[in-house]
């Protein structure tokens, strides 16, 4: 990679270097030590960051748990931890090396495998003091090869392995040992015919043994000169392990699995390889025949670029059913990680994740694979940001720098900790400290941790308040900016990017930071990437980090514009306000707000909600079934939720009839239904498993096709992401285009010259028009001639009188921007619509929403409304969940009579959202509003508080749920530990989403908070409570002479606050004006969310007129 020489500090006529060239020379430059000693300083500053009296705690509390395991039984692995821990002096007792080995021997006995290694390197330990070098040579290889061969053999331990094959090139004594070894198992294999359980045992070493012996000896012959991945693994071993495999041994196929990977390396895209099936096959079967091991990398081999919501669900069962059985630190982290990093609320558990991750901390690896110490860096943002624990930014500090002393882990805690020192949050140390992580963060090639480094390394060294210190180097900034910036566009290239490669790329974009123009993603303005990140907010917590980041980011971005000062300036006066009260910065509020939120939310209610959701599908189904019937009862039955019995039959069988009635989602869901063994499926999760990956894709794309026919788009981004990882998904397509091909030249079947019907012609129009969608068509950056051509096939199909080919031709224009009158393409999906086609009959109402937001609308659009209500409620009975949301909102404010109807539909289509079966936002916020004033159960406050819990959760941009969670606080009507601070955080959180009207109801709760109370001793509360009423009123101002559904009410508001003086004087008259103003809104969208406000404003200015004539 070749920076401009100008922008670094190097000659002009001097190439400037690659990032760990620049790095070596900055740390040889810059600092008093060098750079072979750069690791010891690094783990001298996690070492200031650590609290032992943690440390000790932790294990000695671990060491009490194994003492009364083992009093209560034979227990192998409390055996082996006590050994661990007495070798490595993790408790508060030390090092104790003879009891160590007493553990390490009782776990050996009881053969395991870790604990062979461990005898080793207490054994490997003491030749260092011993006189006669050759003696313990000698000794050590006749007490310790075998068992050395049976931890790689069986457990695939990669230390163990490591040691084998440098002791095999050093050591004439291991040589010999190894040897001999492998004589003794030809022998049992020639001799024990029949003893099964020696020879599955034989053939596994022997396999092992083969690969060993060659690799060593190939690279004595080529004098090192030849690399690892040169060298392949011999026949001989994949014989063995298929022997193995054969007499039915599990350990036989991991092998054979783990080997053919080490024998070809996985691809570097996201195509998965012919080799990586294979590997995926045998590491599935290993696992099935009850292999625990194997689950561990069957998981890493299902790898996250194809983690959509079917393997989603296998992960979860692998990790529960199989990886849970093995007590290791990784096994621990895959758990921990499962529950705190939920991308569904019904799954998350923090309590359970903190456990499971101080588990990881007191566990060793399994060492079948690269050591992942990633709970320390969780439990640091646990405690960073007082995620289920108390925040304390110390003991943050001490899990982050746990992780690289003496771990030695490179990972995102280092960034963290570093992050903690440049900001000045650990007084035990200097920027210097922090500068000095980020290059040692940035030397180290890791994944997203060296480009954020050279990013932060970027920002810190041209700043003037540090030209006084070493580091200080402003000509290197651009060069750091522009490794940053190539890297993380690199990785969004290959891999879906994180929120934080978002971020940081979009930073650069707007500091101009950076001068390299050579990526291959389209630059686009700052805002729209901002905004872009936030389609990661709900995958894990640190990409909801980054996105609620870049969304604030974004957001100050448009304030900051000429023509938002007031807005720019209140954000600035907001920003002071939350320092003064809670020493936050903004993205810590919006967080903390997160998490207030999530405390009201509530397993318990959402296992009631599924069941109430299978009552009236059921209900429905002994009434009028319509497709949406069906399709809810089959997702039920998929998941074994509400009462349903997870049958994988039965919902394949509800899933098939609500898609014969045109039900898009129904297709795809069906498609999850089936496996193959080749991608590591289990049969337990399926409804049938298919051998072979060609065999899936075939029956997959069949049902996604369907989907995309009946007006899923969903379908169709599915596809290209199966089309990009499977070669097979691009042989079969390509296949079924030669197809159409065919039929297209009257050549189908056989039947040469014979004219196709007009219905099977267009049915095949449009489906040619999806292929060509699936393998050519790029959104962002379209290739005109590829949509020249589906655009072509798409509008014949339309001629041709299928609903399918009009609503895809609609969509395509308007997609694409392609559309020279929007209207017409509108008009061409009601027209699909009148043909009951499911797609168009949601999109047209979605335009209709998105277009019919004014008030005062002459009855000539009535009709316009008589479509959108066909439309909506067509698409609801199709099973669409928006659809429901909006037909239930339509009926909510009917009237009382429809508001059980409404709720029943509410109900419905939030169950898809809580599954993560259907993307589009929904207003869940509106089901709580039907339980906190429509309803008249016992808990009906905890019902309305856990649907804007959930809503928060899911909706970034959801203001709504915010105030009236905050409303519900301020009430006293749920329980609230820290009750204002919950209140006043949610409702400062809701200001910053901007919602004019909503953001202006928060300002007006703060300021009714603020007059009341008297708590916060660091604030003036009663200017506070009036700056917020002043802020209120401008907002609703601005917004109660607009024709829009929210006028009415924000006139209500600005009533109240002049008839009882919030913030100003008081002023009759201008209340009673408001009150007026707000009577004459006539709104035809969401009429009866404007009755609502209507009916408050009569009644204020009856109650206003009453009391002036009383006086």
């Amino acid at each position: 990679m070749n920076y401009s020489s100008s922008s670094s500090s190097f000659d002009d006529d001097e190439v400037a270097p690659d990032p760990a060239l620049l790095i070596q020379r900055q740390v040889s430059t810059q600092w008093d030590f060098t750079f072979q000693q750069f690791g010891d300083k690094i783990n001298k500053i996690a070492t200031k960051c650590i609290q032992k009296h943690l440390t000790t705690e932790i294990y000695d509390q671990a060491m009490r748990d194994c003492h009364v395991k083992l009093q209560h039984g034979d227990d192998s692995h409390s055996h082996y931890l006590l050994g661990y821990y007495f070798h490595h002096g993790y408790s508060s007792i030390g090092i104790d090396k003879k009891q160590s080995e007493y553990h390490y021997n009782q776990a050996a006995q009881r053969n395991h495998l870790l604990a062979y290694y461990g005898l080793f390197q207490l054994d490997r330990d003491k030749i260092i003091q011993s006189d006669d070098q050759h003696l313990d040579q000698q000794q050590l290889a006749k007490k310790h090869a075998n068992n050395l061969i049976k931890a790689a053999a069986f457990g695939l331990h990669s230390d163990a392995i490591q040691a084998l094959r440098s002791l095999y090139r050093s050591s004439q004594d291991w040589r010999q040992e190894i040897n001999q070894f492998r004589e003794q198992n030809y022998e049992t294999i020639k001799q024990l015919k029949q003893n099964t359980i020696i020879l599955i045992d034989s053939y596994n070493c022997l396999g092992f043994l083969e690969y060993l012996i060659h690799k060593c000896n190939t690279l004595d012959q080529l004098r090192d000169q030849a690399s690892d991945e040169d060298i392949r693994v011999p026949a001989k071993s994949f014989d063995y392990f298929k022997k193995a495999s054969q007499l039915g041994d599990p350990r036989g196929d991991m092998n054979y699995a783990f080997y053919t990977e080490l024998d070809t390396p996985l691809c570097h895209g996201n195509e998965v390889s012919l080799q990586e099936l294979d590997q995926i096959k045998h590491y599935h079967r290993a696992v099935l025949r009850g292999c625990p091991l194997a689950a561990i990398k069957l998981k890493a081999s299902m790898r996250e670029s194809r983690n959509e919501v079917r393997n989603i669900l296998k992960h979860r069962y692998y990790v529960e059913n199989y990886i849970k059985a093995l007590p290791y630190s990784d096994v621990y982290n895959q758990l921990g990680s499962m529950h705190f990093n939920a991308g569904q609320p019904f799954y998350i558990d923090i309590d359970q994740g903190k456990d499971y991750f101080f588990q990881a901390i007191v566990n060793p690896p399994s060492m079948a694979g690269p050591v992942d110490r990633t709970e320390y860096f969780y439990l640091g943002l646990m405690y960073e940001f007082g995620i289920g624990v108390q925040a304390n930014i110390t003991t943050a500090a001490h899990f982050y720098a746990s992780s690289i002393y003496p771990h030695h882990d490179i990972s995102l805690a280092l960034c963290r900790l570093a992050k903690l020192i440049e900001k000045g949050k650990l007084s035990q140390c200097n920027i210097n400290d922090a500068v000095q992580l980020y290059q040692y963060g940035a030397y180290s090639h890791a994944t997203q941790v060296a480009p954020y480094c050279h990013y932060r390394l970027g920002r810190i060294i041209g700043q003037q308040q540090y030209q006084h210190l070493s580091f200080y180097q402003p000509v290197s900034v651009h060069l750091h900016m522009d490794i940053a910036f190539s890297c993380f566009n690199e990785e969004a290239l290959l891999v879906k990017p994180a929120a934080m490669d978002r971020y940081v790329v979009s930073k650069l974009m707007e500091d101009g930071s950076c001068t390299n123009t050579s990526s291959h993603i389209p630059v686009l303005a700052p805002q729209r990437n901002f905004y872009i990140t936030r389609a990661h907010f709900t995958d894990n917590y640190l990409n909801r980090f980054y996105s609620i980041k870049a969304w604030l980011r974004g957001k100050i971005l448009v304030a900051a514009d000429a023509d938002n000062a007031k807005l720019y300036d209140q954000l600035n006066w907001l920003n002071k306000e939350i320092k003064t009260l809670w020493g936050y910065s903004p993205i810590q509020l919006m967080m903390e707000a997160y998490q207030i939120s999530q405390r009201y939310y509530s397993k318990q209610l959402t296992v009631e909600h599924f069941r109430f959701d299978f009552q009236c599908a059921k209900s429905q189904l002994q009434d009028k079934p319509n497709a949406a019937t069906y399709y809810k009862l089959g997702l039920l039955h998929q998941y074994g939720l509400g009462g349903a019995v997870k049958d994988f039959k039965l919902s394949a069988e509800y899933y098939s009839q609500a898609a014969e009635l045109y039900c898009p989602m129904a297709s795809i869901n069906l498609s999850f239904l089936y496996g193959c063994e080749e991608d590591g499926d289990c049969p337990q999760l399926y409804y049938q498993v298919f051998t072979t990956a060609r065999e899936l894709a075939t029956v997959q794309l069949q049902n996604l096709v369907t989907a995309a026919l009946n007006g899923s788009i969903r379908a169709i981004d599915i596809m290209q992401d199966r089309l990009k990882a499977y070669s097979c998904w691009r042989d079969i397509i390509d296949e079924r285009i030669k197809d159409l091909t065919k039929c297209f030249n009257k050549k189908i079947l056989g039947f040469i010259n014979k004219r196709l019907s007009n219905t099977t012609s267009s049915k095949y129009h449009a489906e040619m028009g999806i292929l060509l969608m699936v393998k050519e068509l790029n959104y962002k950056m379209p290739d005109q001639k590829a949509v020249k051509e589906i655009l072509k096939h798409l509008e014949e199909s339309m001629k041709l009188g299928n609903p399918a080919g009009t609503f895809l031709y609609a969509f395509t224009k308007l997609k694409l921007k392609l559309a020279d009158n929007k209207m017409k393409y509108i008009n061409l999906y009601h027209k699909a619509a009148e043909l009951n086609h499911p797609g168009a009959n949601r999109m047209f109402f979605i335009h209709c929403n998105t277009n019919n937001s004014k008030c005062d609308r002459s009855d000539e659009n009535t009709k316009d409304d008589e479509k959108k209500a066909s439309c909506v409620t067509n698409a609801a009975n199709f099973g669409f969940p928006d659809a429901m949301a909006d037909l239930a909102i339509t009926l909510k404010y009917q009237g009382p009579k429809n508001v059980e109807l409404a709720r029943q539909l509410l109900h419905q289509s939030i169950s898809d959202k809580l599954l993560g079966c259907y993307r589009v936002d929904l207003p869940i916020a509106e089901l709580g509003l039907i339980y906190q004033y429509y309803w008249s159960s016992s808990n009906h406050y905890e019902l309305a508080a856990h649907y804007y819990a959930i809503d928060a959760f899911y909706q970034m941009e959801d203001a709504k749920s915010r105030c009236y969670l905050a409303k519900l606080i301020i009430h006293d009507h749920i329980k609230a530990k820290n009750k204002l601070d919950d209140a006043i955080k949610l409702c400062q959180s809701a200001i910053y989403i901007q919602d004019n009207c909503y953001s202006a109801y928060a300002h007006y709760l703060l300021g009714k908070i603020y007059s009341r109370c008297e708590q916060y001793s660091n604030i003036n509360s009663q200017n506070m409570a009036n700056e917020h009423y002043n802020s209120a009123f401008q907002l609703f101002y601005r917004n109660h002479s607009h024709y829009s559904s929210t006028s009415c009410m924000s006139n209500y508001y600005l009533g109240v606050m002049c008839q009882f003086g919030c913030g100003r004087r008081k002023d009759l008259n201008k209340a009673k004006q408001f009150y007026s103003c707000g009577l004459r809104c006539k709104c035809k969208n969401n009429v009866y969310f404007i009755k609502h406000y209507l009916k408050k404003c009569q009644n204020k200015l009856d109650m206003l007129k009453d009391s002036m004539q009383r006086q």
